[in-house]
């Protein structure tokens, strides 16, 4: 079976004996006829971190008949024991709005905590269902939709503008940021925030109660030996700086302009990220984007703001000395 990261390092993929290459290809499901040709061609090349030509993606299909989703399959299990690591799966997730999505495996442990879990227990629009009897969804798929959105939206942003130098991490944690982004709900949604909240003591708000929240999450053990936090950053490489990050977009962005830059996570140059989970500018976000649709769907009511198209065409310009997210004004009007 294969071994944990902390179990092997990247210099003993050489290692690793042919017995054991295929019994970690079997517990991850492998088609058997591929398994076979495995068995049967080069293993003592491919230990050495070359793919023989015998094991190339088109040849495989072609000479061997095995099919493209099998051979990729291979390659992506290979890579991962080549580089020391587990192997870590995207979780799909079926929506009636968005359809099927996956999400980052760093997302997937933030879902199975009960901080989490607890938001398919609080509706999204509270006790509109009485009136509109459909109006039964959560703020659990709300916040799936919302890091779905956001993450969707950052990679587009990256690969249309190179030059932003938006990295991996970047782009984790805007997805982490969404998701994390109802955390601090409570029941009767409107309720508790405009009245409960501010009669309590500390005069809390949403955005803290939310924060609170997910550091409490962070603190949660789905293992025994470690926590969230220590799954996030050793796993998945998120520092400190980037668990700052995620904090600020729950909190929501503040509208900086000329004032001194607010923030920890991120410096001036990337202000553009706090527009995207929650954008306290003009309220055009990913939050807000998941919220009209979803809501439109169950109340049975026409939803005409087309954020796809918004995202295809936003680019991000310097405004007043800081990098924002902008629209030709063309584009918006039509989507409104």
């Amino acid at each position: 079976m294969a071994t944990s990261k902390t179990e092997r390092s990247k210099s003993s993929w050489k290692d690793i004996s042919k017995q054991t290459f295929v019994e970690t290809l079997k517990n991850e499901c492998v088609d058997e006829e591929l398994i076979q040709v495995v068995k049967d061609i080069g293993f003592k090349e491919l230990t050495l971190g070359q793919i023989l030509p015998e094991l190339k993606q088109d040849k495989l299909m072609k000479l061997e008949n095995i099919h493209y989703y099998d051979v990729k399959h291979l390659t992506e299990i290979i890579n991962i024991l080549k580089n020391g690591s587990e192997i870590k799966r995207n979780k799909i997730f079926s929506d009636p709005i968005h359809g099927q999505f996956e999400v980052h495996p760093a997302c997937k442990i933030i879902i199975d905590t009960p901080q989490f879990q607890r938001l398919r227990f609080l509706k999204r629009i509270g006790a509109c269902n009485f009136v509109f009897q459909g109006a039964l969804h959560n703020k659990f798929e709300h916040a799936l939709g919302v890091s779905h959105l956001a993450g969707k939206f950052v990679r587009m942003l990256r690969q249309n503008q190179p030059e932003l130098g938006i990295t991996r991490n970047d782009m984790l944690c805007v997805e982490i940021g969404g998701l994390c982004c109802n955390l601090g709900y409570g029941p009767f949604t409107r309720v508790y925030e405009e009245m409960y909240l501010p009669s309590l003591e500390k005069k809390s708000s949403l955005e803290k109660r939310t924060v609170e929240m997910f550091n409490e999450l962070l603190e949660f053990e789905p293992q025994s030996h470690q926590n969230v936090l220590q799954i996030l950053t050793s796993d998945f490489d998120l520092d400190d700086n980037d668990i700052q990050f995620i904090r600020e977009l729950i909190s929501g962005q503040n509208v900086t302009g000329s004032t001194a830059w607010p923030y920890e996570g991120r410096q001036p140059y990337k202000a553009f990220l706090y527009e995207i989970v929650h954008n306290n500018r003009n309220m055009v976000d990913a939050y807000t984007w998941d919220y009209l649709a979803r809501d439109c769907f169950y109340l049975g009511l026409k939803n005409n703001f087309d954020h796809l198209r918004y995202m295809q065409m936003a680019r991000v310009i310097e405004v007043d000395g800081e990098l924002q997210i902008c629209m030709r004004d063309k584009v918006l009007i039509n989507n409104i």
